[in-house]
């Protein structure tokens, strides 16, 4: 005897009826007192290997095994290839690739011991030994520091440090840095030390701002890390605006005594930059300009000017930088002569108080006149209304005439005259007066009607000039009337007229949407009458400007697959401008959709309703109402889902009818199982079946029969096949079902059922001998007796 276990084996029994059983018996333990299993325990080392610090023949775990019978055990690995084992030991080390795995950062493999005893007993055990290493590969951090203060230009170089790296490793790896601008910068690839190269300092020096750049540094364990680094501004300190200023020489040309080349003013700019700078002068007619010192001095047509009694015209100087700086500056030298034929100045003075009418006499004064030439000319007095005026052509002292005197007597004004001065100089000067109101006994009082312009201003749409009101003043003593406004500010005012209008001030009130003020007007007429009134133009502009308002509103419902047509309403649009302009809609999305300018209502297009019957969704659109008042508003609309009553999922059920069918009881037509599906976009359904050997349907309602081959099926004894109902529906949808009718029938043909009872007890080894029972005989007969077929 040799101690070993018997085999399983397989009894079969066969009825007579066709029906076959197999059972499968293991008799094992054959011997009660060897070959006990073999126990196998790997137990792995206690904590992780560490990176960099593991190597070959490092422990990994230790095995213990047990054969109660007591054979020689001998130890064997899986994996070979990271791992060595003792053979005799069980104790599980490194290879030289294992210990690489560790140090190179990764995770060692599971592993399979298998201890093999000599009873032939066998056992395996598998074991995991991470995590291999958590102490290393820690992520690599980075940091990029630009140098303190920009960039000098024209006082960079190439080499001119930019930036410092500094990155961590925290598993110690070597570090090596690169850069992404490597037209602009250098780094040093062990420090992190970031330069300009020649290009990137002539950016500097050109004035421009460098680019970003990125640092990476990479370490030897593998871990990367970037980061971005921003150096502007790169010059601060270049590139300042030229200043210019232009001073014209103190005192006036003389006239008759000026020369060309005498000079009219100076120029100083300066460059903070440090350019050269050269002069330019706009009027070469009359002056001349040092291009280098920017002197300005005259032509001789400008010299000519002056000694012709004229005044010189300003000009304009440019001074122009190396640098690309330029700034001008428009300088007046007028006077230009101040010691000749100066202009004679004439003052005609009315005497206070009007004429009294009865009581006015011809020589009664009427005005004083004042004449001054500064060039110390004689002066002569002559008046242009010799009718009603006479003048002393010396004192220029003005008097009535009596036909003068007669027109303030008969209650009427006296007409308004002129005096005009002449000075043997050549200089003359004219003044016109007014002496009304010629009487005292008359002067009405004058009325005054201020009358705002119909309508407000229009905000974005008002100008300087623009009118504001009419004035109306009536006099009726018939004095001569001029009108002035208190607000000189916003406003402006015909004093002939009395038209109001907007200043640039009072436009820029409107423009930005404020209210212009009230204003006073005042009528002043020569009889000494006056009137004001004040005017309130607000709201200013209370229709115009305001926020428009749009509202895009889909209509309710989706779209219906298949009954959506060109034509068909998507949505409504609703859009409001407070300052009542008219208003259009458009809309950008003019392939699916249609809108009505004047409405707003967006419809479908042929493209856009083919989307729908199609099955798709339509897209959002936007639609913009614009306002003639030159406000905007747009809006975007969904009207998604577009269609939810189509080709929704078809379901589909099939039950089969409750109870097998029975042998020799079974007929063609007998119904199999009834199918049930359901469109929810309402689809005409048909069913159909893939095995029609042994089932009918009905392709209306669903219903699954047997066929004639079908009910012989199971008339003989066999169980139906699978079959698979399909329904489909005109809407495109389709649904499969599969049914198991079996078991066919419960009555007839039932399995034959074996049952195997290995004897109690095991063999005992060295007391077995041929004839042993193995099967009790008398539990196989009574098994077999009670099959259903016998």
């Amino acid at each position: 005897m040799c101690g070993g276990n018997l085999p399983d084996f397989t009894v079969t029994a066969a009825s007579t009826t066709g029906q076959t059983s197999s059972a499968t018996a293991n008799v094992n333990p054959a011997d009660t007192d060897t070959n006990e299993p073999l126990t196998l325990t790997v137990t792995p080392v206690d904590g992780p290997f560490v990176e960099d610090s593991t190597n070959a023949g490092d422990t990994v775990a230790t095995s213990t095994a047990n054969d109660p019978d007591g054979g020689d055990i001998t130890y064997t690995i899986d994996d070979t290839t990271n791992y060595a084992i003792d053979a005799s030991t069980g104790t599980v080390t490194l290879t030289a690739a294992g210990a690489a795995v560790v140090n190179g950062g990764g995770n060692l493999p599971d592993f399979t011991v298998t201890a093999a005893s000599t009873t032939g007993q066998t056992s395996s055990a598998t074991a995991n030994v991470n995590p291999a290493d958590t102490d290393t590969n820690e992520p690599l951090t980075l940091t990029v520091t630009p140098v303190d203060g920009p960039f000098v230009e024209d006082s960079t170089n190439a080499g001119d440090t930019v930036a410092t790296s500094t990155a961590n490793d925290p598993d110690g790896g070597d570090i090596t840095y690169t850069i992404d601008d490597t037209t602009n910068y250098a780094i040093d690839a062990s420090t992190g030390t970031v330069t300009l190269t020649a290009a990137g300092a002539a950016v500097v020096n050109g004035g421009g701002n460098l680019p970003d750049f990125t640092v990476t540094a990479a370490s030897t364990t593998g871990q990367t890390s970037s980061a971005t680094a921003n150096v502007n501004p790169a010059d601060t300190d270049t590139n300042e605006p030229l200043t210019l200023t232009v001073t014209p020489v103190d005192g006036p040309f003389v006239e008759d005594s000026t020369n060309a080349g005498d000079t009219v003013a100076t120029s100083t700019a300066n460059d903070p930059d440090g350019g050269d700078i050269t002069y330019t002068i706009d009027d070469t007619t009359n002056y001349a300009i040092d291009a280098s010192t920017g002197t300005v001095t005259l032509t001789a047509a400008g010299a000519a000017v002056v000694n012709g009694g004229g005044n010189l015209p300003d000009f304009t100087v440019t001074a122009a930088s190396t640098t690309g700086q330029t700034s001008s500056a428009t300088a007046n030298v007028n006077p230009a002569d101040t010691d000749t034929n100066e202009p004679l100045t004439l003052t005609v003075t009315p005497v206070d108080g009007p004429f009294v009418e009865d009581s006015t006499n011809a020589g009664d004064t009427v005005a004083t006149s004042t004449a001054n030439d500064p060039d110390g000319g004689d002066i002569t007095y002559t008046i242009d209304d010799t009718t009603n005026y006479a003048i002393d052509a010396s004192t220029g002292t003005v008097t009535l005439t009596a036909a003068g005197a007669a027109v303030v007597n008969g209650g009427g004004n006296l007409p308004d005259f002129t005096v005009t001065a002449a000075s043997t100089t050549g200089q003359t000067s004219s003044a016109t007066a007014n002496v009304n109101p010629a009487d005292t006994d008359t002067n009405e009082p004058l009325t005054l009607t201020v009358t705002p312009v119909d309508g407000p201003f229009v905000e974005d749409s008002t100008n300087a000039g623009d009118t504001v009101a009419t004035s109306t003043a009536n006099d009726p003593d018939g004095g001569d009337i001029t009108y002035t406004i208190d607000d000189t500010t916003n406003y402006a005012i015909d004093a002939s007229t009395g038209t109001v209008t907007l200043t640039a001030a009072g436009a820029a009130v409107v423009n930005g949407g404020g209210n212009l003020p009230d204003f006073t007007v005042t009528a002043a007429s020569t009889t000494g009458q006056t009137s004001s009134a004040t005017a309130n133009v607000n709201p200013a502009d209370t229709d115009t400007n305001e926020p428009l308002t749009l509202t895009v509103t889909p209509v309710d419902g989706p779209f219906v697959e298949d009954s959506t047509n060109a034509g068909d309403t998507v949505a409504t649009s609703t859009a409001n401008d407070p300052d009542g302009g008219d208003i259009t809609y458009t809309i950008d999305d003019t392939t699916n959709y249609a809108i009505d300018a004047s409405t707003g209502t967006v419809t479908l297009t042929a493209a856009g309703a083919a989307v729908v019957n199609g099955g798709g969704n339509l897209p959002d659109f936007t639609v913009t109402a614009a306002s003639t008042t030159g406000q905007t508003s747009s809006a975007t609309a969904n009207v998604n889902p577009a269609d939810t009553d189509t080709n929704e999922p078809l379901t589909l059920t099939v039950t089969p009818v409750d109870g097998p069918f029975v042998e020799d009881s079974t007929n063609a037509g007998d119904t199999v199982a009834t199918s049930t599906a359901n469109d929810p976009d309402g689809g005409d359904i048909t069913y159909t079946i893939d095995d029609t050997t042994n089932y009918a349907i009905d392709a209306s309602t669903g219903t699954v029969t047997l066929t004639a081959a079908g009910a012989a099926v199971v008339n003989g004894g066999g169980n139906l096949p699978d079959f698979t109902v399909t329904a489909a529906s005109t809407t495109g949808q389709t649904s499969s079902a599969t049914a198991n009718v079996n078991p066919a029938d419960t009555d007839t043909n039932e399995p034959l059922t074996l049952t195997v009872t290995p004897v109690d007890g095991p063999f005992v080894e060295d007391s077995t001998n041929a004839g042993d029972t193995v099967q009790h005989p008398l539990q196989m007969t009574l098994t077999a007796a009670i099959s259903p077929t016998q």
